[in-house]
């Protein structure tokens, strides 16, 4: 496999950050489910890795609002990543993701699909990421609470 790309930092990087590429193992094959949870912005991400030495999974950010499982078929990937990131002043007084999608595409039927948007739609900076995704890498607010910033890495 090669070496995977980072993608720019998108949002407020600061403490605690999180890197799963580093904590999942180098040995990651794919991204099989995603858990999201949010309410008026993005407040945590658990993403199961399939990993040479089995199954990882890691949690960043809260567990409330809403929450949606993305299952991906073991012949589906990840290859887009898009959203809404800026200062939310009326809700949490600093820059966070504001908003998430994936776009998904199964590789032996080509049948795209997308998942998402999770989290209203508001006026922010949109991002996107285009690539096969292994691997996510971002910051949370000091309480963990939910996401700041977010970045994705490709191969």
């Amino acid at each position: 496999m090669s070496t995977p790309t980072q993608s720019p930092t998108f949002g407020n990087a600061g403490t605690p950050s999180f890197n799963d590429l580093t904590s999942a193992g180098p040995n990651i094959t794919r991204i099989s489910k995603i858990i999201v949870n949010y309410g008026e912005v993005l407040d945590g991400l658990t993403i199961t890795y399939e990993t040479a030495s089995g199954p990882k999974t890691e949690t960043h950010g809260g567990r409330t609002g809403n929450e949606v499982t993305v299952t991906l078929s073991a012949d589906e990937n990840i290859v887009g990543v898009c959203g809404n990131y800026g200062f939310q002043s009326s809700v949490y007084g600093t820059t966070s993701i504001n908003q998430l999608q994936f776009i998904i595409v199964n590789k032996s039927t080509g049948i795209a699909r997308i998942a998402g948007p999770f989290a209203p739609t508001r006026t922010s900076t949109a991002f996107r990421v285009i690539g096969e995704v292994v691997a996510f890498a971002g910051s949370l607010n000091s309480n963990g609470r939910f996401i700041q910033a977010l970045s994705c890495y490709t191969k």
